[in-house]
């Protein structure tokens, strides 16, 4: 039998990663276009604002239909990049009433030039570049949260 030494801190490293992906909560929340059928998505929140800052940066793959959402506590100017982060992305800016206020379409991978919403926002969801356009959702369309998605955390 032939067993790998790791050291403790590296092995330490690798279950707390396993363990906190694995407990990383997925919500499933609907987006209904202005015109057509609502879709459902699954989405991971970031709660804390060390979470927030970090998004989707060096994920390598986003499977089809999910994403990340952003909770801002309330309706603000709201600014993202896509620093670090090597995915096109689809960038949905949501209002505290749920209606969707702007889109950014195909955003650049690693890009860190400013992508400002055009209206305040209390909510943005990062999808797969193309999939809000192929769903028909931008402005108008109204996000619909579960009963047990999180409070904001300051």
């Amino acid at each position: 039998m032939r067993r790998l030494l790791l050291p403790g801190g590296l092995l330490a490293g690798l279950l707390l990663s396993a363990v906190t992906a694995a407990a990383t909560p997925f919500f499933t929340v609907r987006l209904e276009p202005a015109q057509g059928e609502a879709v459902s998505l699954q989405l991971e929140p970031a709660l804390s604002p060390a979470a927030r800052r970090r998004g989707l940066m060096d994920r390598q793959s986003l499977p089809a239909g999910h994403g990340m959402i952003f909770d801002f506590g309330h309706d603000q100017p709201v600014v993202m990049w896509m620093k670090n982060t090597p995915l096109p992305l689809d960038m949905i800016f949501i209002n505290a009433q749920g209606e969707v206020v702007d889109l950014i379409s195909r955003t650049t991978p690693l890009s860190e030039t400013y992508l400002p919403a055009r209206r305040p926002a209390r909510y943005v969801i990062e999808i797969n570049a193309g999939e809000a356009e192929a769903a028909g959702l931008g402005p108008g369309a109204r996000l619909s949260l579960p009963a047990n998605f999180p409070a904001f955390s300051p």
